[in-house]
Order: C-alpha cells, then structure tokens, then sequence
C-alpha cells in the first residue's frame, strides 16, 4: 500500500459512509438517490476542509509511521501491534470511524474601563425677580393764582314824589243834587312815588393764594437680581464594562470513535433516531428507517449545534438524543 493511498484514506474516511463496514445490499439506489448522495458528500468534503490543513500536519509526522506500518503488513507483523492508524481496543461487531472532535472554548469575563472618572462644569444662571417700585415722576410745588375781585348788584328804591295829600270828590248816599245841596270831599293821602335803581357793587377784591401741589408718583415692574450666577463640579465616576472573550481550550482533532452501521444498527434503531431529530427541531427526511441524505444533515446539524464530533453518527450522538442502544 502507498502512502498517499493511505493520506487519501484517512482525510475521506470521516465522511465515508455509515454502512462501510458491511457487505452491500441488494438495494441499488436510482440515480437521483445517487446524484444527492453525491451532492450530501461534496457538501461533507467542503466543510472538512477546515480540519485538512490540521490533519496534513499530522499526516507528514506519521509518514515515518505508515511506512513501517507498510513493512510490517509485508512481512505478516502488522496486524498483531497495536497502532493509532486503526481503532485502540476495537470490539467484535462493532464499527468504528475517525471522527472530528470538535474545540473546546471557555467564556471569560472582565470589567474594562470605558470612560474615566471626570468632572462635569454645570453653570447655574442667575435668577431675577420682578419687584413693584413707586417712582418719582414730579415733585410736589406750589402755584399763586390770582382770584379776580367779585361783584354783584344791589337794587335802592329811590324817591321820585314825597307822600301827600288832597282832596277828591267822594261819592256817598246824599250827593249833590243841584247847587242847593252840597258836594262830598273826601282828603285823601298820596303815596308817595319811588324809582328802582340796580347798583353794581364790590362783593370781594382782587386777592392772591397759594395752592399746593403734591407730588405724583408712578409704579413700575422693575426686574431685579436675586440669586447671582455660579458654578458647580459634579463628579462623575469612572465607568466599566463587562467585556466577554472566548479562549480555546483545545483545539479540534481526530480520533477513532464508535460508530452505527449496518453491522450494529437496525431500521428500527434509526426510525427511532430519526424520531428524536424531529421532536429536537432537525429535519431527517420521512421516518423510513433509512440513513439517508436527509438524515445524514440531520445528524451533523445536530451534532455542530451540541458540540458533538462529527463525521459519522457516533454512539455519543446516539446517546445525546436519549436513545438506548
């Protein structure tokens, strides 16, 4: 055997099929069966590729290995020394296969500082009131006015005739008839005979006084200060955050693993495993107790979700999805 035979071996075996071990069956897929297995196993091969660059470093410090291996299997020696290029304390009936163990990574926390302690300058303004204030507006003084003399009238009855008296003709029972009777005289009084005379005259003179005159004030809304200005420090503390890392433990690697295949495994065991993938949010394709395409996703989108090795459906991924074997 070569020894690029056995690298190609050894990258391929983790995505070589499940049933390897066994003999094939008698069922011979169509082609499109064969076209997604195709497709499942480039889709496999891809994501392995990662992991090659590993395995090549491991590959070129066994080299020395495979070639006494070779010798040995020449000579008839090989198969009775213990060796890492085939599974450690393998057990009749069952399969093995080199899976990919993946890494292991703890999360760390630690408090970081984000902002140093400093001081913030809050300038508080100054505060007005409004106040009533009574202004001046004119002084108080004095005026002299000048009050006019007043006059009236007054009314004088004024004698024009002076009272008298003369004789009138009376009239009476007997008057005279013819000149033998005598005639009646009666002496009266004369009133005597006054004028009305209207005289203007000096009720007050002329005068002066002094009139006071108070003082007229105003008020006005005057704003005054009545808090000044100021200045005030807060102090404003340091400030950390939580920063969360992940640091690898250990790095991914291959090793031999106990595996299912047609020697060790059933319809009903993976109609059951195909059970527990659906009730876990894994599509596996119909519950036909085939390790199909479908199931095969199923399995390593499970696996990489749990960080279970994957490669093949190990017994461990069994046992996760709470299957007794």
């Amino acid at each position: 055997m070569k020894t690029s035979t056995l690298k190609t071996l050894l990258v391929t075996l983790p995505a070589a099929a499940l049933f390897g071990c066994a003999t094939p069956t008698t069922h011979s897929p169509n082609l499109s069966d064969l076209e997604r297995q195709l497709q499942q196993r480039t889709d496999e091969n891809t994501q392995l590729q990662s992991s090659v660059s590993t395995l090549q470093e491991q590959l070129s410090g066994r080299e020395q290995t495979i070639s006494e291996y070779e010798q040995r299997i020449q000579s008839g020696q090989g198969q009775s020394q213990d060796t890492d290029l085939l599974p450690p304390n393998a057990q009749a009936g069952e399969c093995y296969a080199r899976v990919f163990a993946p890494p292991i990574y703890e999360t760390t926390t630690q408090e970081v500082l984000h902002a140093e302690a400093s001081q913030q300058i809050e300038v508080i303004p100054a505060q007005y009131n409004w106040v009533e204030e009574t202004v001046l507006v004119k002084e108080a003084s004095q005026e002299v006015r000048v009050i006019p003399a007043e006059y009236g009238w007054n009314e004088e009855q004024l004698l024009v005739k002076p009272a008298t008296t003369m004789w009138k003709k009376g009239r009476g029972p007997i008057e005279r008839i013819d000149d033998m009777t005598g005639e009646i005289m009666c002496r009266v009084e004369v009133p005597a005979e006054y004028r009305t005379v209207r005289k203007r005259v000096l009720l007050s003179e002329a005068r002066t006084e002094t009139i006071d005159i108070p003082a007229e004030y105003e008020t006005f809304r005057v704003k005054k200060l009545f808090r000044e200005a100021e200045e005030r420090r807060i102090e404003i503390p340091a400030e950390y955050q939580t920063v969360t890392g992940t640091n690898l433990v250990r790095e991914g690697y291959m090793e031999w693993r106990s595996i299912l295949c047609e020697t060790n495994a059933t319809p009903d065991l993976i109609s059951s495993i195909q059970r527990a993938l659906e009730s876990k949010g894994f599509a596996p394709g119909p519950i036909d107790g085939v390790y199909g395409p479908d199931t095969v996703s199923a399995v390593k989108a499970y696996q990489q979700t749990n960080g279970l090795a994957t490669g093949n459906l190990t017994l461990e991924t069994v046992k996760s999805l709470g299957i007794s074997i």
